[in-house]
């Protein structure tokens, strides 16, 4: 088990690293301590792997995470619901301190488990939590002090290496990746998919107003939808750029404020992920 002075050090080099660079271009250069570390009860990813399987649902792994005397499985869960269909696939817990994510998407496994009648038509592949070692401390970072979320042009992590393996295999048809925001007091959305001037603004109205969550002010509409110049011109895509690069037709990152309650930061993920799924999935 790595010690407190080893923790520390990844601390302190997460933090130098992340004054640089925050989780995508767009965004201001981060000034909050949220943006690197989430404080937070003790948790355990082999406790959160075993919550997947008490679902009953198909969990498997996509490989194990090996970091000096500590290994960490990477769980994915796989519901099918229609032969010979793309899934939709979800990820979240990139960043370990973005914790609503993670919690938002093993709410919906279990849902999906509860209630077969949820989405029978969609089929769904869902990776809970890209980043154990991280989500377990509350740290942004994996590890080895690199950001997941901005390796998949680089030579890349254990984790991204494992997320491209199964993005070849899977051929989604619509990738959500969950995230949070220390720096905005509202909810908003990024996109790569074709530019849409309707769509997904009248979807960020639609939540703000059931939720009674306003969308971040300094994103206008909710929506910051990446420029064809900017996609091609950035260097460190993130996970949703890669699956869009890779033939994915729509991909979404989702930002809930950190400074609502982790319950309004989970409606907001499982509203947005409700709106993606009815209106994107193959009837």
């Amino acid at each position: 088990m790595v010690g407190s002075a080893n923790y520390i050090v990844y601390m302190f080099l997460a933090l130098v690293l992340g004054l640089t660079s925050a989780c995508s271009s767009q965004v201001q250069t981060p000034s909050d301590w949220a943006d690197f570390w989430q404080a937070a009860p003790q948790r355990k990813a082999a406790t959160l792997s075993q919550r997947l399987k008490m679902t009953l649902l198909p969990v498997s792994s996509l490989g194990k995470l090996h970091y000096q005397q500590q290994v960490y499985d990477l769980p994915v869960v796989r519901v099918r619901r229609v032969a010979k269909q793309a899934p939709i696939c979800i990820f979240a817990g990139v960043h370990g301190n973005e914790l609503a994510g993670t919690a938002a998407a093993v709410s919906l496994i279990e849902d999906l488990a509860k209630l077969p009648r949820l989405y029978p038509k969609t089929n769904f592949t869902l990776v809970p939590l890209v980043n154990p070692w991280g989500w377990e401390r509350g740290f942004r970072y994996n590890f080895e002090g690199k950001d997941i979320a901005r390796q998949f042009a680089l030579s890349g992590t254990q984790e991204t290496d494992f997320i491209k393996a199964l993005l070849a295999r899977e051929h989604c048809q619509v990738l959500v990746d969950l995230h949070e925001d220390s720096q905005h007091s509202g909810f908003y959305l990024l996109t790569y998919e074709p530019a849409d001037p309707h769509f997904t603004p009248n979807m960020v109205k639609r939540i703000a107003k059931a939720l009674g969550i306003a969308p971040a002010e300094q994103v206008p509409q909710g929506v910051y939808q990446v420029s064809a110049q900017e996609f091609a011109s950035n260097p460190r895509p993130t996970l949703s750029q890669y699956a869009r690069e890779q033939g994915v037709p729509h991909t979404y990152i989702i930002e809930t404020p950190m400074r609502l309650s982790m319950q309004e930061r989970v409606a907001i993920h499982r509203r947005v992920l409700d709106e993606l799924i009815t209106q994107l999935s193959h009837k």
